[in-house]
């Protein structure tokens, strides 16, 4: 059935997994699909995480380049604080999609 009724919206989606997961806290939570980034979803995961990466638009089907990442990553043991990792993810996702 697809109606208005059946349609559960991302904030109160975000409200959900906020729920679920009340009992841990992150470092850093990232967000591998499209339309994450909206900010009625990200005050949901405020209590929950320190710092977050998503995107607001659609993004590619493929998502982050993970192979790019953790070379970067595992290329710079000392980087492990929640900032320069989100960065690093942010980083490779720009250089492979920017054409």
């Amino acid at each position: 059935m697809n109606s208005r009724r059946d349609i559960l919206a991302r904030s109160r989606f975000a409200a959900w997994i906020a729920d679920e997961l009340a009992a841990f806290h992150f470092d850093l939570l990232l967000f591998d699909s499209c339309l994450m980034g909206d900010i009625e979803s990200l005050y949901e995961y405020r209590a929950i995480a320190d710092y977050m990466v998503a995107s607001e638009v659609i993004v590619p089907i493929w998502g982050f380049p993970y192979d790019t990442v953790l070379a970067q990553w595992n290329a710079q043991p000392q980087t492990q604080s929640a900032p320069l990792v989100g960065r690093i993810f942010i980083d490779q996702f720009i250089a492979a999609y920017e054409n």
